[in-house]
């Protein structure tokens, strides 16, 4: 997998983004049209900055994409957290690690800004 580059999104990933998620939602949970929309959703929005969106990309194609959102807990305010959702690997891309790096490479950023919980 030494082909692969993972870095954060740019504006210029979306809409492959926006297919990706689309086809890996479909193909296993028989619709994506939900997880591709929540993505667009929480871009730009203050409340969900700094989001953290990371992709995986071979050959110049956008194999994979991970999001981590801002959360808070009521009764807990002090604690940084975030959501995972969603996490996608472009269908014939799966089981070679692609979404563990993601996963992997995410985590580490998030406690890199000082994300103490991370929630799925």
């Amino acid at each position: 997998m030494s082909d692969l580059t993972l870095r954060p999104e740019r504006a210029d990933d979306f809409e492959a983004i926006r297919d990706l998620v689309r086809a890996a939602f479909t193909e296993v949970f028989g619709a994506g049209d939900g997880e591709a929309g929540l993505i667009d959703s929480l871009r730009g929005r203050p409340e969900h900055d700094p989001a953290l969106a990371l992709v995986a990309e071979r050959g110049g194609e956008v194999v994979g994409h991970i999001l981590f959102s801002p959360v808070w807990f009521v009764d807990e305010p002090s604690i940084r957290a975030a959501v995972l959702a969603p996490r996608a690997v472009r269908c014939d891309c799966q089981r070679q690690g692609i979404g563990t790096r993601l996963m992997e490479k995410g985590l580490a950023a998030c406690r890199k800004q000082g994300t103490q919980a991370v929630v799925v």
